[in-house]
């Protein structure tokens, strides 16, 4: 389930349980995980533009209900909230951003779900040789060629390994790594929604805060916005 990131962050935190997702671009037979929509490039204000890739999966879903809907924008503004978009119109653009086809008017599913739990419950087990390979299932990938989920590929009376980060935090390995992406991907929300202004105001505190010289990036920024008024004011010239 593709999803973008300020969604995923949602979804994560068990505040989103539903999506529109389009027809042709999910199926009722996935077998789901959460992945985020990314973008490799970013326009002059900072905003993701260029092609959409899927990331890794970051979570394992279990799909309660689903259903099909003659038009993924045929619904109301507590709806859209509900899916952890500001309006149906930030719902219709995000999606349309996110899978590159036409939402208004266009059939699709409305899903509901929720994080499965029992997949992220994975066995670890040191395996007999080097180069055990975790099999299929919702493991760390890190831990890939280090731990295997086979018990015939395992050491024989071993119990389950534990890693330090579970030891010290009291967690697995994969929801501290969740804990992390959801804290990163707010983070990339809060930043998204800022004006260009604020970011700007908000990295020069935080470099003079740690002790940068900031002038050249100051004297750099203002000789920028100086040239784009000059070419403003000159209607178009140089």
């Amino acid at each position: 389930m593709l999803l973008p990131k300020h969604v995923a962050a949602a979804v994560l935190a068990g505040t989103v349980t539903r999506a529109r997702l389009p027809e042709g671009r999910w199926t009722p037979k996935a077998r789901d995980h959460v992945r985020i929509a990314r973008r490799r490039r970013r326009d002059d204000d900072g905003h993701p533009t260029g092609p959409v890739r899927a990331g890794r999966p970051i979570a394992p879903l279990r799909i309660l209900a689903h259903a099909h809907v003659r038009a993924l924008d045929d619904i109301g503004e507590d709806d859209a909230r509900e899916m952890g978009y500001d309006t149906v119109r930030h719902l219709v653009d995000e999606l349309a951003s996110t899978y590159r086809v036409a939402i208004t008017d266009s059939p699709g599913y409305d899903v509901r779900f929720e994080i499965d739990r029992r997949r992220l419950d994975v066995v670890r087990l040191l395996p007999r040789q080097n180069g055990a390979r975790a099999l299929s299932g919702a493991g760390d990938e890190a831990d890939v060629g280090q731990y295997t989920t086979s018990s015939a590929r395992a050491l024989t009376g071993e119990p389950e390994a534990v890693d330090p980060r579970t030891v010290e935090r009291g967690r697995t390995a994969l929801e501290c790594r969740q804990r992390y992406v959801r804290e990163k991907l707010a983070e990339e929300s809060r930043l998204a929604r800022m004006t260009l202004g604020e970011r700007i105001d908000r990295e020069l505190a935080a470099a003079q805060q740690a002790g940068e010289d900031t002038t050249r990036y100051v004297r750099s920024i203002e000789q920028r916005l100086a040239a784009l008024e000059r070419r403003v004011r000159g209607g178009g010239n140089a």
